[in-house]
C-alpha cells in the first residue's frame, strides 16, 4: 500500500504527538512534594490538624485570596511557609513586600499571626519583627514547654523532627517550646496584637499531630483566641486563578491532542495529496427527451385522440379572437374567412383529425405539425 505525501507527513506528525505524550506522561510521574497545606494529606500535610481542629469546635476555615481581602471576624491568621516551597513549584511567591506590611497591620491591629517556617531570616522576617533561626547540625526530636500558660494547658513534651532553633536571649520574645539548645516556638507581641513563630512545621503535620502532646498543643494555641483562617494562597491554592491554571496537567495534554488533531483536519481538508477524482458529469436531458417521455405517457394512456381534440380546441379559439368571429362559429365557418392558404389547409386538417375515431402515429405527428404552426400564426 502507498502512501500519499499528505500521509507520510501525517504519520510522522502522529508519531511526535505520541512521543511527546509519553515524555511528558513520563515526566508527570514525578514524586510529589508533600506540603504544609490543610489541603495535603501527605506526611508534612495539615489536613490531620485540621480536621482536629474543626472536631474541637474551633472556628477555623481556609484563606484563599489577598490578604487584602481577608475577613474582619478573622483573629488569628496562620502561614504555614514563611520562604516559597521552590520544590514544590509552586505558582506563587508566599510573601511579597506588599503582603508583609499588610501582615504587620493585621497584628498591629489586634490580630494573631501563626508563622511555621523551618527557617527564618531576612529583610522580610525584620518587617514582622521575626528573629532569626540558626540550623543546628544533630537532629533532636523532643521540646518541652518553659513555663506553663494558657497555650501550653496540658501540654508536657512536644515531638518533631528539629532543624533549626531561635536563641533564649531575644527582647521581648517568650519562649514556649524549646531544647537545650534554643526554642522552636515563640510569641511576643507587635501593636495590639501577638506574633507567634514555630521554626518546627512539622510540629502539625499528619504525621506527627499523633506524637505526644502535640495535638494538645494545637488545640490551646488555635483554640478561644476568634476564628481562624489558614492562608492557602501561599501553597498555590488561589480562589482568583485563571481558568487554564487550575487545569491538571492531563486535560492540558489532552486540549494539545484535539488542537494537534484540529491542525491535521484543515490540512487534510485544503492540501491535496493527489488528483482530484473526477466525478461523471450530471444527466441531462434535452427538449427532445422530454417529449420522448411525454409521448410515451399518452400512447400508454391511448391519449392520442384526446391531445389531438385539444389541439384542434385551441386552434379554433385562437382562430375566433384573430378574426373576432363569435364562440358558436365552427371549422366550416372559420376556414373560408382565413385569407392564407397554408393557415386555411392546417385548421381543415387538425379539424377533420380532431374527428377521426382512430389514429395512427403519422396521424397525431401531423396534428401536432399543424398545431404548431397555427398557434405560431395565430397568436
Amino acid at each position: 500500500m502507498k502512501f500519499g505525501r499528505f500521509e507520510q507527513v501525517a504519520i510522522v506528525v502522529a508519531l511526535l504527538v505520541l512521543v511527546g505524550i509519553g515524555w511528558i506522561s513520563k515526566g508527570g510521574r514525578q514524586v510529589q512534594v508533600s506540603t504544609y497545606s490543610t489541603y495535603d494529606s501527605g506526611r508534612n500535610g495539615y489536613r490531620a490538624l485540621y480536621a482536629v481542629l474543626r472536631a474541637e469546635h474551633v472556628s477555623v476555615s481556609r484563606f484563599q485570596a489577598h490578604l487584602g481581602l481577608l475577613p474582619r471576624n478573622v483573629r488569628t491568621l496562620v502561614i504555614s511557609t514563611w520562604r516559597p516551597e521552590k520544590r514544590a513549584r509552586l505558582p506563587y511567591d508566599p510573601l511579597d513586600h506588599a503582603s508583609l506590611v499588610r501582615l504587620k497591620e493585621f497584628v498591629a491591629g489586634g490580630g494573631r499571626l501563626v508563622l511555621l517556617s523551618s527557617h527564618f531570616g531576612g529583610a522580610g522576617a525584620g518587617i514582622i519583627g521575626v528573629p532569626g533561626t540558626v540550623r543546628i547540625a544533630a537532629r533532636s526530636r523532643n521540646a518541652v514547654p518553659i513555663e506553663r500558660g494558657p497555650l501550653l494547658q496540658g501540654v508536657s513534651r512536644a515531638r518533631v523532627v528539629i532543624r533549626s532553633l531561635f536563641g533564649f536571649a531575644i527582647p521581648k520574645a517568650a519562649p514556649l517550646l524549646a531544647t537545650a539548645h534554643g526554642s522552636i516556638a515563640i510569641a511576643y507581641p507587635l501593636g495590639k496584637g501577638q506574633v507567634i513563630a514555630i521554626c518546627a512545621p512539622k510540629l502539625f503535620g499528619n504525621a506527627w499531630i499523633a506524637r505526644a502532646d502535640n495535638a494538645r498543643f494545637a488545640v490551646d494555641l488555635f483554640a478561644g483566641h476568634g476564628a481562624v483562617a489558614f492562608d492557602e494562597r501561599v501553597h498555590g491554592y488561589v480562589a482568583d486563578e485563571s481558568f487554564w491554571s487550575v487545569l491538571p496537567r492531563p486535560v492540558h495534554v489532552a486540549i494539545f491532542i484535539v488542537l494537534a488533531i484540529v491542525v491535521l483536519g484543515l490540512i487534510g481538508a485544503n492540501i491535496r495529496s493527489m488528483p482530484p477524482i473526477s466525478l461523471n458529469a450530471p444527466d441531462e436531458r434535452s427538449n427532445v427527451a422530454y417529449v420522448d417521455a411525454m409521448a410515451g405517457v399518452l400512447r400508454r394512456a391511448h391519449a392520442a385522440r384526446y391531445a389531438v381534440r385539444l389541439f384542434a380546441a385551441d386552434a379554433l379559439v385562437r382562430a375566433r379572437r384573430r378574426f373576432g368571429l363569435a364562440a358558436e362559429c365552427d371549422a366550416e365557418q372559420i376556414v373560408p374567412r382565413i385569407d392564407r392558404s397554408a393557415l386555411r389547409l392546417d385548421l381543415a386538417d387538425l379539424s377533420r383529425r380532431a374527428m377521426l375515431d382512430r389514429l395512427s402515429d403519422e396521424d397525431v405527428l401531423r396534428a401536432a405539425d399543424a398545431y404548431v404552426r397555427l398557434r405560431k400564426e395565430l397568436r
